[in-house]
């Protein structure tokens, strides 16, 4: 149903994928390709720190190296933790509601920075040992100065990089993205503090299988070109500063440590075996480069609401589940490996399972009216993003050409003859664009009402959903005169769906460690009364999980969700 936006373990970037909704799971790392290397793997001692065995997501360490954050799932969110790199339990800083993405620790080591997924683009601070979180500033990516005395980050509406004082106040332009044409996915501060590295990718293709390297002067404004680089990577921080980067990077199927010089241009494999290893941190202290190894799982399940049974459909990481409007089937991808994803089908019994479709980064989108077929999307090695439909024995594949570089979702019409996509032309509002079901006739539709999520049964209105931008909700788009109407307001909710005889809108929302199945009335284009709860699950679930966590039926009857689970653990590599 949504797009990931970025599903890397770590979340160091300032604007990249960042305006699209999922952002707390593990991307499919795509393959690095050295052009160079400096030798053998230099001899070294692997050392396991933590028993942790749960999820480690975004870790970061602190300036001193004795301690890292990251976030794990608590109760269908994630929350901050912190442990220490001499081992011993993680201690849980944050309890709140909505997901958490940790930017960095402040210069002092005192606070963490962090995003919450309120809607917006804001960064929050809490003491790192815990205590009342604040408001820090608007953005994401904060990442502090080497003196302390101010902080980078990135304005996701403007599209810029911006510097401002780590008191907080206004933020001065360092860089202009949109004016550039390229996305920086990675930024980092070189020692002296008066420029940065800047990972860059092509905006229109972010998962392409080329960056540059360049540095930009803070002052001058002035760009350096260092490297174009072929292949992906996941995290990249500072191994030297200032002359040498730690990246995990997918070479032959094994994700393992590498080290690339900025001068020579030549990489250097930190880890071999069969990994995966992620997130290199390296100690200021000299005790070696922190890094997680892990692997991500999970189950895709199916709740009964009128039975309250469940029942386990799929596995190997599932994520976007998507049910049909009968709620008969379920389409879903799974990340079986580092670097490859697959679609499959199935009844919600769990009964005549079908692969249809692998790749590098894969996307459900949506049945058909009749659950004949259903539509994907999939992001090829050279970062193009394709629209495919297939019928649902696997038959009569066809591509569906369209105008957008990215994509995020789609909805057939009542009738089947027409599909409404939503996905982002430059950074900023996602546009909606027209098109038959053939793949024929695309035309703009409207802007600036979030994504279409489903069409109403008259054929009259465009549901859509807005998580990350104010205010966040559920809204109607008319589909004759393109006005947008609110429908519930100031909630987080990825799915919402119209009831199957149109009269009421059903969503979820999650607070307090619980779920809530609602609806609200809809009628001649307009919500009626108060919205309600109709149900409150005895579990909790994720809203995101590498796009939409769970789907929910039309007619109350079914929902279908993802149990994330993982198994990481911090390590460190030294020398021996």
């Amino acid at each position: 149903m949504y797009k990931a936006q970025d599903t890397r373990l770590d979340h160091q970037q300032v604007f990249g994928e960042g305006s699209r909704f999922a952002v707390q799971h593990q991307r499919a790392v795509a393959p690095l390709h050295p052009t160079s290397a400096s030798g053998a793997i230099a001899p070294a001692k692997v050392t396991q720190i933590s028993h942790w065995n749960k999820g480690m997501n975004g870790p970061v360490l602190s300036p001193d190296g004795r301690a890292v954050a990251f976030t794990s799932e608590v109760g269908g969110y994630e929350q901050i933790f912190v442990m220490l790199t001499s081992g011993g339990e993680p201690l849980q800083i944050t309890s709140d509601e909505d997901n958490k993405v940790v930017w960095s620790f402040s210069a002092d080591g005192t606070h963490i920075l962090y995003m919450r997924q309120l809607g917006g683009f804001d960064t929050w601070s809490v003491p790192t040992l815990g205590g009342t979180a604040s408001h820090f500033g608007a953005g994401v990516g904060f990442v502090p100065s080497p003196d302390g005395k101010s902080v980078i980050y990135g304005d996701m509406m403007e599209g810029k990089v911006m510097q401002s004082p780590a008191s907080g106040g206004p933020g001065r332009e360092i860089f202009d993205v949109k004016k550039a044409g390229v996305a920086p996915r990675t930024a980092l501060v070189y020692p002296d503090g008066a420029s940065l590295l800047l990972l860059l990718v092509n905006p229109a293709f972010p998962d392409s299988a080329e960056f540059q390297l360049l540095k930009l002067n803070i002052s001058s404004h002035e760009l350096t070109k260092i490297e174009t680089v072929t292949g992906s990577v996941g995290s990249v921080t500072w191994g030297e500063p200032g002359k040498t980067l730690l990246l995990d990077g997918n070479v032959n199927g094994l994700v393992n440590l590498w080290e690339y010089d900025l001068a020579t241009k030549e990489y250097r494999q930190l880890t071999s075996g069969a990994g995966p290893d992620y997130a290199p941190m390296k100690d200021p202290g000299g005790k070696g480069i922190f890094f997680v190894n892990g692997k991500r799982s999970g189950i895709l399940s199916v709740y009964d609401l009128k039975a309250k049974t469940s029942t386990d459909i799929g596995s190997e990481q599932p994520a976007q589940p998507t049910l049909s409007r009968d709620g008969k089937h379920v389409m879903y991808v799974t990340a079986p490996e580092p670097g490859h994803m697959e679609l499959w089908v199935s009844n919600t019994d769990g009964s005549e399972k079908l692969k249809l479709a692998s790749g590098k980064a894969i996307s459900t989108a949506d049945w058909s009216p009749d659950a004949s077929e259903l539509t994907y999307m999939v992001s090829d090695e050279g970062g193009n993003e394709r629209h495919f439909a297939v019928r649902r024995d696997g038959s009569h594949l066809r591509e569906l050409p369209h105008p957008l570089p990215r994509l995020s979702s789609d909805a057939f019409t009542p009738d089947g003859k027409e599909i409404y996509l939503a996905g982002f032309e430059t950074a900023g509002e996602p546009s909606i664009w027209k098109l038959k079901s053939d793949g024929s006739s695309p035309e703009f539709f409207a802007k600036g009402c979030g994504f279409v999520i489903d069409v109403s049964p008259d054929g009259k209105y465009l549901l859509t959903s807005t998580i990350d931008r104010d205010p966040t909700g559920i809204f109607a788009l008319r589909i004759a005169d393109k006005t947008c109407i609110p429908v519930v307001t100031n909630v987080l909710s990825f799915v919402p769906r119209f009831s199957t005889d149109g009269r009421s809108i059903v969503y979820t929302t999650s607070a307090r460690g619980e779920v809530s199945v609602n609806r609200v009335g809809w009628s001649d284009g307009k919500p009626v009364g108060k919205s309600q709860a109709v149900a409150k699950l005895p579990f909790a679930f994720a809203q995101s999980s590498g796009g939409n966590g769970y789907d929910v039926a039309r007619d109350l009857w079914k929902i279908v969700y993802v149990r994330p689970s993982g198994q990481f653990d911090l390590y460190v590599l030294s020398q021996k």
